[in-house]
């Protein structure tokens, strides 16, 4: 059960502080209920209604606490939706990361001149409970006001502790519920991907095998007749065959490793991962990286990622028509919170508008700019990029034209590090 609010002691009143770090975190852990700006619910209303009723109170409202503003998910007898945060009352409560009761504001120095205290609603009473998420971080306030001096009772601050956790419950219920409709999503797209998965590994894998079962038979023909020029020449064309396969088979490996379930989270320094991938990138030795210096410290699985900065990198630099290039490596905030768009951008042959879409289904390649002649791929490895990239919360895409480079541009939902 959560603590009673008490009236504030002297010793209490010092100037409002909230460590940086934990405002950052606690910043975070508001913004995955992605409750802000939504419409009223009944759930809501109905608590605040009820924490009006047991208080006796003409205003209540549920309060979360942004960065820089207080906004109101439910409420009573009040006609805004927000404030700013300076001035809410509740920024106390997060501040103190405990409860609140103000029996007089008029007698409090830091809220007599507070705009809520001297003008409407004429707040003379206050008395907030914290909302604390599981992971015990303050994210707003279940509050009651008054325009009369006053205090509650031992019962109705019991009450108001209670709602508290019933709006935190609401709150956790509404995001259980949304991580089962997007991991009903994920499993959706993860059949359909299944079922096309499927038709082409069937019919790309045909026809390798076709080829070797005939050649195999003419080898046999050719060298019971003594040929030795045409069984070299039906081995040369089997081992292409068998590499073929073996190619397809090392995409297919790939592609099904990165449909099972994510792995643990770990911090991350994306500059860091960019350069270690290069130590090992095939033909990196001829070309010149720019890595910006601003790519982010983040909280997130780290194998996924490196499997998409992997074939993103490895594309730049097999289907340069040079083997000589320049690769540029960048990553901005957003969009929107949490989330990071990375960059990877060549100066090679360009992909023509109408193959933008095409290059990222699988077992789909790219045709060959200007005439180009590209290397042999097995077409799955931007259909893998495509997978983890959305599984991830994000989107990936291309901005290309023959002869100007190419930029694949992804975003990751992932955090700041801790």
């Amino acid at each position: 059960m959560a603590d009673l609010p008490e009236p504030l002691s002297n010793d209490q009143k010092a100037p409002l502080s909230v460590p940086a770090e934990y405002e950052r975190l606690r910043q975070r852990a508001l913004e995955r209920y992605e409750v802000l700006d939504t419409d009223p619910e009944f759930a809501f209303d109905d608590l605040t209604q009820l924490a009006a009723l047991v208080c006796q109170a003409p205003i209540s409202y549920i309060s979360l606490i942004d960065q820089d503003r207080q906004w109101l998910k439910a409420k009573l007898g009040l006609d805004f939706t927000e404030t700013p945060r300076e001035i809410a009352f509740c920024n106390y409560v997060v501040a103190q990361q405990a409860p609140i009761e103000l029996p007089d504001t008029q007698l409090d120095p830091r809220f007599v001149q507070n705009p809520l205290v001297t003008h409407t609603p004429h707040a003379r009473f206050y008395a907030g409970v914290p909302l604390r998420t599981p992971d015990n971080y303050c994210i707003g306030t279940i509050c009651v006001m008054d325009t009369v001096p006053r205090e509650l009772t031992d019962g109705q601050r019991q009450a108001l502790a209670t709602i508290a956790e019933q709006v935190m419950a609401q709150l956790e219920l509404k995001l259980r519920n949304r991580q089962l409709e997007t991991g009903y999503d994920r499993l959706t797209r993860a059949n359909q991907r299944l079922d096309q998965f499927t038709a082409m590994v069937s019919h790309d894998l045909k026809a390798p095998l076709s080829s070797l079962l005939t050649l195999t038979d003419l080898l046999i023909g050719d060298a019971r007749n003594g040929d030795a020029e045409a069984v070299c020449e039906a081995l040369q064309v089997m081992s292409g065959e068998v590499g073929r396969m073996q190619t397809l088979l090392n995409g297919l490996l790939q592609f099904a490793r990165s449909t099972r379930p994510g792995e643990g989270v770990e911090n991350v320094d994306t500059r860091e991962l960019v350069h270690e991938i290069i130590r090992t990138l095939p033909g990196a030795t001829t070309f010149t990286f720019d890595i910006a210096p601003t790519l982010p410290l983040l909280h997130t699985a780290r194998i996924p990622l490196r499997q998409v900065l992997v074939n993103l990198l490895t594309n730049a630099v097999r289907y340069h028509p040079t083997g000589r290039g320049h690769i540029q490596v960048s990553a901005t905030p957003g969009p929107g919170p949490g989330r990071h768009t990375f960059r990877v951008t060549d100066d090679g042959a360009g992909i023509p508008a109408h193959q933008h879409e095409r290059v990222f289904q699988l077992f789909q390649r790219g045709g060959s700019p200007g005439g180009v002649a590209q290397p042999d791929g097995s077409g799955i490895g931007l259909a893998t990029v495509r997978q983890l990239v959305e599984d991830h919360g994000g989107t990936v895409g291309l901005t290309s034209a023959p002869g100007q480079g190419a930029t694949f541009a992804f975003s990751w939902e992932a955090s700041a590090a801790h």
